[in-house]
């Protein structure tokens, strides 16, 4: 079962790998908040195949945790909102995400653990046996992060999506196009559409790791473990197709028979003699 997210891990961090190349050629805000997102997505699976694999221990939950269920999703929503939201409104929020990813760190580090039930953990370890107290403060703020972070992402995605798509509908006199050439043909409109379904495919992905999630926070046992470990490859997976999807296609180069020949040269003088 380990297997699911270390290759989690690799989707990751193709995927941050991809968005990095993007921060370094545009150096756009967004992209390198994605990028951390995804990185800390990947050590929080590399942690979770390491600790089904080895046997967990202080440190593995301690990163598993942190990484992964506490300030994970602030930062995707974080680039969401420098993509969507004016540029002030997104320095405030990386300020905000700033003081909440110190405070989940700190909270994350004096939370009390039970080792001996830790150690002895064959799957992914049950929060209500590991963690020390009814209601610590480090499992109210990953409710509370995950679930506003993770509608400030799914919600930006399928608001972008009905975006493009309304634009993939060109208007003539107010109205949708329905004569001349087929909608689908309209220059501009095919990548509106593979804008659009890029985003359905974030926003899918993004719900499906939430729901893994929350199988893993209220199922017990090695099916709940099992959904969860298949739920971070699938849902990684998933935003790292969408994103893909929102590249643009590659030109294709022209044809040698399709390349213009090259003008003939001008003709010689006759030389006498």
């Amino acid at each position: 079962m380990w297997l699911f997210p270390l290759a989690a891990a690799i989707v990751a961090g193709a995927f941050a790998t991809q968005m990095g190349r993007q921060f370094a050629a545009k150096r756009r805000p967004h992209q390198l908040a994605w990028t951390l997102a995804l990185l800390l997505f990947a050590l929080a699976t590399l942690a979770t195949a390491d600790g089904i694999r080895a046997g967990w221990t202080p440190g593995l939950f301690r990163t598993f945790y942190l990484f992964g269920a506490v300030i994970n999703v602030p930062f995707l929503a974080l680039g969401t909102m420098y993509l969507l939201a004016p540029r002030k409104w997104g320095h405030a929020f990386a300020a905000v995400v700033v003081v909440a990813s110190a405070l989940g760190l700190k909270a994350v580090l004096d939370t009390p653990l039970r080792v001996a039930p830790l150690r002895a953990v064959k799957g992914i370890p049950d929060f209500a046996r590991i963690i020390v107290g009814a209601a610590p403060l480090s499992r109210t703020l990953a409710d509370y992060y995950s679930y506003t972070a993770f509608a400030i992402v799914v919600g930006g995605a399928v608001w972008s999506a009905w975006r493009l798509l309304r634009k993939a509908r060109p208007l003539h006199n107010g109205r949708p196009l329905q004569q001349g050439r087929p909608l689908h043909k309209v220059k501009g409109n095919d990548h509106l559409r593979r804008l659009a379904s890029g985003n359905i495919l974030i926003a899918t992905g993004t719900t499906v790791v939430a729901a893994a999630s929350i199988v893993v926070h209220f199922g017990k046992g090695s099916v709940a473990a099992a959904l969860f470990s298949i739920g971070l490859l699938a849902g990684i997976t998933l935003m790292f197709g969408g994103f893909l999807r929102t590249r643009p296609k590659p030109v294709p180069a022209p044809s040698p028979a399709a390349s213009p020949a090259p003008p003939a040269a001008p003709a010689q003088p006759a030389v006498d003699g």
